[in-house]
């Protein structure tokens, strides 16, 4: 799919096909979601080696996923904060966290009663504050309705599935990093390139600049900047001169 098409489907409308990608497809549910408004909210990933993935997004339980999610490996489901935290962590009045947290969500009761129904390889609940005085209240509650493989989702979560085993892991990241790398070879600024910015947006060379106000507040560390300038010089065989006034 380039980047100007675009693909338009019904949430009233069978299992279709999304997009292909190395073989396999992505498809959508119909109608999946019921959660305020009409919306598709599901997704299905089909795999030569393994029965299938499947997401649903924030919704109540219902029968579309039931139905298309039978004999899979993966489930990922809403399951949303339990109602008892939505009143103490949340401040919801008890009627708003009732409506909201068993109405309009899936409560993790009702995730695992889901589960119980599909009985899926593995279990996945997502859409919760997963910390430490929030995940045990989801966690027992879930098991009320549902004794299988489960997973409480969190960032970097990792399912490596096989035919023979789901490992449930997580990903091992670097939290602080640079940039990554350019899309293409950096470049040097060039005198012009004021100047055809300037045309392309309809402005003027002088309105690139700052303005006489902003440089009168200019203080005055040209002595230890200037050896900076100096130093690349040398390090690189190559001169960079130093900005004038007018040019900063």
């Amino acid at each position: 799919m380039t980047q100007d098409e675009k693909i338009y489907f019904g949430v009233r409308r069978d299992m279709q096909v999304v997009f292909h990608m190395f073989r396999d497809h992505i498809g959508n549910e119909p109608e999946n979601k019921i959660h305020i408004l009409d919306k598709l909210n599901g997704y299905g990933d089909g795999h030569p080696h393994i029965n299938e993935h499947l997401l649903i997004t924030d919704t109540y339980p219902n029968k579309w996923f039931e139905e298309y999610s039978k004999n899979a490996d993966l489930l990922i489901h809403e399951c949303f904060v339990a109602v008892p935290d939505m009143v103490a962590k949340m401040k919801f009045t008890p009627e708003s966290a009732l409506l909201v947290g068993t109405q309009v969500h899936t409560a993790p009761e009702a995730f695992g009663k889901v589960m119980s129904l599909v009985k899926p390889r593995m279990a996945v609940a997502y859409h919760f504050f997963k910390d430490p005085d929030t995940a045990p209240q989801v966690y027992d509650r879930i098991r009320k309705t549902y004794d299988g493989p489960l997973s409480l989702a969190e960032d970097f979560m990792v399912w490596n599935v096989t035919k023979d085993d789901i490992r449930v892991r997580m990903a091992v990241t670097e939290e602080r990093t640079w940039a990554p790398p350019l899309a293409r070879p950096a470049m040097a600024p060039k005198p012009e390139d004021k100047e055809t910015f300037a045309k392309n947006h309809g402005l003027r060379v002088d309105d690139l600049q700052y303005s006489k106000f902003i440089k009168s507040g200019y203080m005055d560390v040209d002595d230890v900047l200037r050896p900076i300038y100096q130093e690349a010089s040398e390090a690189l065989g190559r001169h960079f001169e130093y900005p004038r006034k007018d040019e900063k």
